[in-house]
């Protein structure tokens, strides 16, 4: 009988893991600096041309809100969108004061 050949399945070479971890850092690094270009480009930055010049000047969305007939206790909740329009820092000091109207 002759000599039996055995069959070696070829094995794998391994695989180095240093061009995975280049991968990896280098898509972190994009990322950071992604950030980084976009967190800036935000950064105190006046988002229009102020509507008055020389001081601050406050700009409310609406005057007033109507709820219309309401049972006395019951509670409701008004939003006003305040913004600064002019071109310096505007400071609101004190509480707001609130006015009530009954029977409008």
């Amino acid at each position: 009988m002759g000599k039996a050949r055995i069959k070696r399945k070829n094995e794998p070479t391994p695989k180095s893991p240093w061009p995975f971890a280049v991968m990896g850092v280098g898509a972190v690094l994009i990322i950071v600096i992604g950030f980084l270009a976009w967190n800036g480009s935000n950064s105190k930055k006046p988002s229009a041309t102020p509507q008055v010049t020389g001081g601050p000047k406050l700009s409310v969305d609406r005057d007033s809100i109507d709820f219309g007939k309401l049972p006395l206790d019951q509670p409701v909740r008004a939003e006003f969108r305040l913004k600064n329009v002019g071109d310096q820092p505007l400071a609101i000091k004190g509480e707001p004061r609130v006015e009530l109207v009954k029977g409008c």
